[in-house]
């Protein structure tokens, strides 16, 4: 356990040393305070219900540079269009690699990266990937039985724009949203970054409004309704503890929940089924 406590004080210094290298390398950066959602939906017996949780969070506005000298990973597509990313660096790598040219970063990226070490690929690509075309095909997921576990830091729409930054950090409502049509619709075309470029729904400096999961979402085909938030009114559902997707983490996606771990931060509860 010690040794495990020392390795994730080196890295999180590591990530502290890549943002302040930036700050002194960055001339202008403008940041931005905003309250976004992030809608974890979970499964109780047949019903799909969802949660809201309210927060702030920092953007940082910055442009990405025109050309990256000497990027060390391969990109490419298999004949599905699908990319592939190379796996052979290793995590340290990686870490290495975003210390070392922390200016091709913008301080979103590495405040997520230093919240959120899944995200480490997402932010490491950036420079490469940012602005890339890229063909989207959802169809497993679309016919799964299980409600599809989506990220909305996915290199396939993460490093598209949606309001105040990169669907990568403030796209969770269209990602979450977009769980829910793919299961309930099975329309593989409502994808997180259709979602994000059709609903209108962002508001500048907050995040993505509630409508949209209130009422925006028939728009999709989707139908839903505000439940009650006591534990009474879920109490059949939780008492043997619940799976979630989290749109920003597999490792949260991967346990179960007791209500009482969750209860100090439900700001809504949704029920949905197919318009």
């Amino acid at each position: 356990m010690e040794r495990e406590s020392r390795a994730y004080e080196k890295k999180r210094r590591k990530i502290r040393q890549m943002r302040q290298q930036r700050r002194r390398t960055k001339r202008r950066l403008m940041l931005v305070m905003f309250s976004f959602a992030v809608l974890i939906f979970f499964l109780a017996g047949k019903t799909l219900y969802g949660i809201g949780r309210a927060f702030a969070a920092e953007s940082g506005i910055s442009k990405q540079a025109d050309d990256v000298d000497g990027f060390p990973a391969e990109i490419r597509t298999n004949d599905a269009g699908a990319l592939v990313l190379d796996d052979e660096l290793s995590a340290e790598e990686k870490e290495s690699y975003i210390q070392e040219h922390s200016w091709l970063y913008t301080e979103d990226l590495l405040e997520l990266l230093e919240k959120n070490e899944e995200t480490l690929d997402y932010v490491y690509y950036y420079p490469e990937l940012f602005g890339a075309k890229q063909e989207l095909d959802l169809r497993e997921e679309a016919k799964a039985e299980a409600l599809p576990l989506l990220l909305q830091w996915d290199a396939r729409w993460g490093y598209a724009s949606y309001g105040d930054g990169l669907i990568g950090y403030t796209g969770c409502a269209p990602t979450c949203l977009s769980m829910v049509a793919l299961y309930l619709t099975g329309e593989v075309g409502y994808t997180p970054l259709y979602i994000a470029e059709e609903n209108g729904y962002y508001i500048s400096d907050k995040g993505t409004d509630w409508s949209l999961i209130n009422s925006g979402c028939l728009a999709f085909g989707i139908y839903s309704k505000e439940q009650p938030l006591d534990e009474d009114s879920m109490k059949a559902a939780l008492d043997a503890g619940f799976t979630l997707n989290d749109p920003n983490s597999v490792k949260n996606s991967g346990r179960v929940w007791s209500y009482e771990e969750l209860a100090w931060q439900i700001r809504k509860i949704w029920k949905f089924s197919e318009a």
